[in-house]
């Protein structure tokens, strides 16, 4: 799913936006195991590093185009996939400690960074896998 959904929604995006002939942008919800291996975590690891490549390639094949396509690659969020994590108090805390600012990573802060991405402040970004994970990956 993480593969091939964020592919499905893609070429889908692409068709209509190739049609419209006015370019686009597309926002792909990666992940920072797109960028890093997690432990315990092969399959999803794999998967979203294919959806970052993906993201990569499909910036360089419809730049022509007008058309972006970029990444968020948040960290350890309270969402329906890892709720159950963040309700573990001892989970919960490891991942405040091993992360700089101390915190998980919520909504409205991927939000907010989707927002610029769909912006005109962003036209000449593209191909970029950007982390949002309170500076975890820099480490």
């Amino acid at each position: 799913m993480n593969a091939k959904g964020v592919w499905n929604g893609c070429k889908r995006a692409i068709i209509q936006m190739l049609r419209q002939g006015s370019g686009g942008k597309i926002i792909n919800i990666v992940s920072i195991a797109g960028l890093i291996g997690t432990p315990g975590e092969p399959a999803y690891s794999a998967s979203k590093g294919a959806s970052a490549n993906l993201t990569r390639n499909l910036a360089i094949d419809y730049g022509p185009d007008k058309i972006t396509v970029n990444g968020i690659c948040p960290n350890w969020a309270p969402t329906a996939l890892s709720r159950v994590y963040y309700d573990d108090p001892k989970v919960k805390k490891e991942v405040e400690k091993i992360t700089p600012l101390g915190r998980w990573a919520l909504a409205k802060d991927v939000a907010k960074l989707s927002v610029f991405l769909a912006s005109d402040e962003s036209d000449y970004l593209s191909g970029a896998l950007i982390p949002i994970d309170g500076g975890y990956t820099a480490q």
